[in-house]
């Protein structure tokens, strides 16, 4: 469910490496934690913005019952 969302947020942020497993992404994040290439800042930050949306869109799905809209997850990220 996951996958879609954040092949959409990298298209549209024009960061887009491919489509790696979570695991994969957070090794590729602590790999390059201290380069300091704006694309890199970028995609660490576009990283951290999804997880946390969908973090969040989560727990409102689980604890307070809410559809999960794939639209509106995205844009929230954005």
């Amino acid at each position: 469910m996951t996958r879609p969302i954040w092949t959409k947020v990298q298209n549209m942020c024009l960061v887009f490496r491919g489509t790696y497993s979570w695991d994969e992404e957070i090794t590729w994040l602590a790999s390059h934690w201290r380069s300091n290439s704006f694309t890199d800042h970028l995609r660490r930050l576009v990283l951290a913005a999804t997880v946390y949306h969908i973090w969040r869109f989560r727990n409102e799905v689980i604890f307070q019952s809410k559809p999960f809209v794939c639209s509106q997850l995205l844009k929230s990220i954005i």
